[in-house]
């Protein structure tokens, strides 16, 4: 939303005079730079290289028209009232419309397996791998979980929890679902955590045979401490649809949001977001107009509830904070979360033609957490969009955000662009239009390094040394065929990259298999490829590329494990590919060496590998329905557990 936006809501808004004031002092007050583009030019090419010219002679220019000053305020104001709520939603719905729908599932019921057994298989109990996760310390639900004596894994298809006992290996009890769809699970020593969503129905009070759909994000927490007897014992619901969340420490912090549709605006009940936690009784509780708080300047139809629980201390409240806000990207450190929003501004003239498009900012909002208290800090808005979490890190004190940015002034091209703000949000670096006419595929940040991989026809690395937070500069680059997805440290001076490899094809690119490089940046002047290993076709996929979850890496064990699908080029044909193995693949690495393939784990062609763990000296491959052990010395199948 524009300032003129927000200034009608403002006025719309039952609120003191002086504090209408204020806020409206606050925007039209901005300082703002502003860039005029000649629009009488003689000749088409002329405007071009004007143009063009306008763009490159500002690459070491301040954007301070794009970057918004941060909110840094000790408490956000609240809506107060339904009517301020009805309106200020009303002027956001004016600029865009949304929709609904999913469907309908139940609570979980718990019942005793049934399954057939593997021979029993010997472990070392105290060693077992975790979730890949962004940061150490933080923790990220997955589909399955172990503690080394029992593997807990969600079976998206069937909706049931299995839990399988490692030393007898067998399933010895199964949760079923009906009403919650579960997505993901922490573990955290006798509690077993499952996120999961939930809708109901409800009729609408205020318009006859009317009803509408509520989404909640549900979790229900176990005490598995008796493997046998395994008991609910808490229950927290939050409205909207989760868009992530994470366990540091005891607690477990959940992000959600909800559309605020149309209809609910003559309805003063539904309107307002509820949750639930059992801790302090069955009855859902509403949040009122007074506590829902709104970010000065930001006009939006969504609630973000960021709210937290500990998973040891069933009886103490959950923590609930509601904002008027949208929530896309978020990144986590152990002390503050920070979540992102994508604005799109519409633009409607280019070279004094009529052309409708839109560039693109992002707004941070950043909260303090401490032992489930959740406290906003401050926010800023920086050009561009972020890719994923992985775009984002926070390193002494310093935010880093990476974007992909594209506006009437870049000729509708992509540039890339890194920023440094500090605690309070307040830009104090910034690196910008890097790769023209190139996107962000992945980033990675190591201390004080950062590696970034953007593509269009080949896959330049940059090296960015951002040791000096106010002057980031790019150290060193690699142009290379192909790109990366997905980037994981290797050690300190080596980086492995999980991408797809490319080759020209006349002036377009052709995509093809899989691809594997270990990038060697001990020469931060001049990074290498040092190795690679391509596998597969066009078509060939892993879920790694999307989802780093997916792999399995320890430097110690030797062992790059993901799940994979190949497809294959049949009978020289250019067209025809057949699928030629879905599974697990399993890699040693060395310096030296190389990548050796060191085992293909197959459940059956039609069966996907979800995810690898490995429990002493034990790998298991898991699937819909099987789960495959294989001895980690041998690469052996010693065992295999229906589901």
């Amino acid at each position: 939303m524009n300032k003129k936006d927000y200034i009608d809501a403002i006025n719309e808004i039952k609120a003191d005079d002086k504090l209408k004031k204020k806020t409206i002092e606050k925007l039209t007050t901005k300082k703002t730079k502003v860039y005029a583009i000649p629009k009488k030019i003689l000749s088409a090419a002329a405007v071009f290289v004007l143009l063009f010219s306008f763009v490159y002679m500002n690459n070491n220019m301040k954007k301070e028209n794009l970057i918004e000053e941060n909110k840094a305020i000790a408490k956000l104001p609240t809506v107060g009232s339904y009517e301020n709520m009805k309106a200020m939603v009303e002027k956001s719905n004016e600029k865009s419309r949304i929709y609904d729908y999913d469907t309908v599932f139940n609570e979980g019921t718990i019942s005793d397996g049934t399954m057939k057994s593997a021979p029993e298989v010997s472990i070392e109990k105290s060693e077992y791998s975790t979730t890949n996760v962004q940061v150490q310390g933080v923790d990220e639900a997955d589909i399955v979980k172990t503690n080394g004596d029992y593997i807990f894994y969600y079976r998206k298809h069937e909706y049931e929890l299995s839990i399988i006992d490692v030393k007898n290996n067998e399933v010895i009890k199964t949760i079923e679902y009906e009403d919650i769809i579960p997505s993901e699970v922490y573990l955290n020593g006798d509690k077993l955590i499952v996120m999961g969503r939930y809708r109901q129905k409800e009729a609408s009070k205020v318009r006859a045979r009317t009803y509408s759909y509520r989404y909640t994000t549900k979790v229900i927490e176990y005490d598995i401490s008796n493997i046998n007897d395994i008991k609910t014992v808490r229950e927290v619901e939050v409205e909207g649809s989760m868009v992530t969340s994470r366990m540091i420490g005891d607690y477990v912090y959940i992000v959600s949001d909800k559309n605020i549709y149309t209809n609910l605006l003559e309805d003063e009940d539904l309107l307002k977001p509820r949750f639930k936690d059992t801790a302090i009784g069955e009855e859902e509780k509403c949040v009122e107009y007074v506590d829902i708080q709104y970010f000065p300047d930001t006009l939006a139809n969504a609630y973000m509830m960021v709210s937290s629980f500990n998973v040891k201390d069933t009886n103490k409240p959950m923590n609930v904070q509601t904002f008027l806000g949208n929530a896309d990207e978020v990144y986590a450190s152990t002390e503050n979360l920070y979540v992102t929003c994508v604005n799109y501004t519409e633009v409607n003239e280019f070279m004094g033609v009529e052309y409708t498009t839109y560039q693109n900012s992002t707004k941070v909002y950043k909260f303090t957490l401490n032992n489930g208290d959740i406290q906003y800090v401050a926010d800023a808005t920086v050009p561009g969009r972020v890719k994923n979490q992985f775009s984002m890190d926070e390193y002494d004190g310093y935010f880093r955000v990476a974007t992909t940015y594209r506006s009437k002034e870049t000729l509708y091209k992509d540039l890339n662009n890194l920023y440094v703000l500090d605690e309070n949000l307040n830009l104090v670096g910034q690196l910008e239009n890097l790769a023209p006419g190139e996107s962000i595929y992945s980033v990675r940040y190591m201390g004080d390094k950062a590696y970034m991989v953007t593509f269009e026809q080949v896959d330049p690395l940059f090296v960015i040394d951002l040791s000096n937070p106010t002057e980031p500069k790019v150290l060193g680059q690699l142009k290379i065929p192909g790109y990366s997805d997905y980037l994981h440290p290797y050690d300190e001076t080596h980086i492995i990259g999980f991408g797809k490899d490319t080759e020209l094809d006349g002036e377009s690119v052709k995509t093809k298999g899989f691809k594997m490089a270990l990038f060697d940046v001990s020469d931060v002047s001049n990074p290498k490829e040092l190795h690679s290993v391509k596998i597969g076709d066009t078509g060939t996929y892993s879920e790694l590329l999307s989802n780093h979850k997916a792999l399995l890496f320890s430097k110690e064990k030797n062992i790059i494990a993901f799940p994979i699908t190949v497809r294959e080029t049949q009978n020289n044909s250019n067209y025809y590919k057949k699928t030629t193995f879905k599974g697990a693949v399993i890699y040693g690495l060395s310096l030296d060496k190389g990548f050796e393939e060191r085992a293909r784990i197959s459940h059956n062609q039609e069966e996907s590998v979800e995810r690898i763990i490995y429990i002493g000296n034990n790998i298991y491959t898991l699937s819909q329905d099987l789960i495959k052990i294989t001895d980690m010395s041998t690469m052996d199948t010693i065992g295999e557990i229906e589901l």
